[in-house]
């Protein structure tokens, strides 16, 4: 089994977030200070997902404080409820 055979069921999303900028202008920032909301590419998406922007392959925008993490076949990755907790898709 690999992670791209993860299925989410009902309203789940699997995301594998981007990994945060700590650098800016060359000076590094504690990750306190980064406001930036949290970005991941969905790996998959639940059936009773309503918004079919929501797709695998695209990046996902939601809040730092939002979701679970998991640890699956080496990779963490985070578990949205895709009809309330992901703010915005980038297409």
């Amino acid at each position: 089994m690999t992670i791209e055979n993860l299925t989410a069921v009902g309203e789940f999303v699997y995301i594998i977030k981007d990994e945060p900028v700590l650098m800016k202008g060359g000076i590094k920032l504690p990750e306190p200070s980064i406001k930036a909301p949290s970005t991941g590419k969905i790996l998959s998406v639940g059936n009773l997902v309503q918004d079919k922007n929501i797709k695998k392959g695209r990046t996902a925008v939601f809040s730092k404080q939002v979701g679970g993490e998991i640890e699956l076949f080496g990779t963490e990755i985070t578990v949205l409820n895709g009809n309330g907790q992901i703010s915005g898709v980038i297409i």
